[in-house]
C-alpha cells in the first residue's frame, strides 16, 4: 500500500497557524469546546447535564458545539438543552449553532467528545489534548472486530487524551486542570504520536498526486508496450 498522507490535517494545521488561533494572551481563561457526534446515545441525549456539572464553576470557558446532523434532525431537543441553560453566565456557557467557522474548536484549549473523529483533527492539528466521553460506541461496520486491528477511534483515547465512562465522571474535572497545567508534556506526546501515525506531513496532497501521476503514466507505458506487441505479432 502507498504511503500517502492526510491531505486534510495539513490544510487544518495550515489553517491554524496562518490564522495564529494557538495564540492566547496571558491570563486568558482557558477555552472547553464540547462537540459530540449525533448518533444514537451521544453526549448531549445521555449525559450533558453531568458533563456541564463536572465543568462548570471552575473559571473556565465552555461552549457546546453539537454536530450540525444533530441540530438538523433533534432541533427540539436541542432548543430544549439550550433553554435549560438559559439563565447561565455567557462569560462561562455559550451554545454554538453557527457552523460557517471552526474557529471556537480550533481555539479550544482543549475538545471533549464521544466518537467523533473530530477529536483527532484537533489533537494532530493544535497538539492539544482531548476527553472522551465512553458513550454508546459508534459501529458503522459491526463486523470490524473480525479485521483483528482496533480502529485508532478506540485505541487513541487514550493516547492523546483521557476516556471516562458517562456514568462515572468524578475526577474529570481534575484531569481537565492537569491537562491546562501541562501543556508541553501533551504537546510533546500527541505530536510523537502523530509523526508516528501520519505519512508525508504537510506534503499529504503532493504525495497523493505523484502517486496517481506515477499510475496514470505506468498505465499508459503498459498500454504503449502492449500495442507494441501486438504490432510485432501481427506482422510475424
Amino acid at each position: 500500500k502507498p504511503a500517502i498522507g492526510y491531505d486534510l490535517l495539513d490544510r487544518s494545521i495550515a489553517n491554524y497557524e496562518k490564522q495564529g488561533l494557538g495564540q492566547h494572551e496571558s491570563g486568558e481563561k482557558p477555552l472547553i469546546v464540547i462537540g459530540p457526534s449525533w448518533q444514537f446515545g451521544n453526549i448531549l441525549d445521555s449525559c450533558i447535564d453531568d458533563l456541564l456539572k463536572e465543568l462548570m464553576g471552575h473559571g473556565w470557558r465552555i461552549v457546546v458545539r453539537p454536530h450540525p446532523e444533530y441540530v438538523k434532525r433533534y432541533k427540539p431537543r436541542m432548543d430544549e438543552i439550550i433553554a435549560r441553560y438559559a439563565d447561565a453566565d455567557s462569560s462561562e456557557l455559550t451554545f454554538e449553532t453557527d457552523f460557517s467557522s471552526n474557529t471556537s474548536v480550533l481555539s479550544a484549549s482543549l475538545l471533549i467528545t464521544d466518537w467523533s473523529s473530530v477529536a483527532e483533527e484537533f489533537s494532530f492539528t493544535t497538539l492539544r489534548p482531548s476527553v472522551f466521553i465512553d458513550t454508546e460506541m459508534k459501529e458503522n461496520n459491526p463486523d470490524w472486530s473480525k479485521i483483528h486491528s482496533d480502529p485508532c477511534d478506540i485505541t487513541l483515547r487514550n493516547e492523546i487524551g483521557r476516556s471516562f465512562d458517562p456514568q462515572k465522571m468524578n475526577g474529570l474535572a481534575k484531569a481537565v486542570e492537569e491537562m491546562f497545567d501541562n501543556p508541553l508534556a501533551w504537546s510533546d506526546r500527541i505530536k510523537e504520536i502523530r509523526d508516528n501515525m501520519i505519512f508525508n506531513l504537510g506534503h499529504g496532497g503532493e504525495a497523493a498526486g505523484t502517486y496517481i501521476l506515477d499510475r496514470v503514466l505506468a498505465h499508459q507505458e503498459k498500454c504503449a508496450q502492449d500495442s507494441d506487441d501486438a504490432d510485432i505479432k501481427t506482422k510475424d
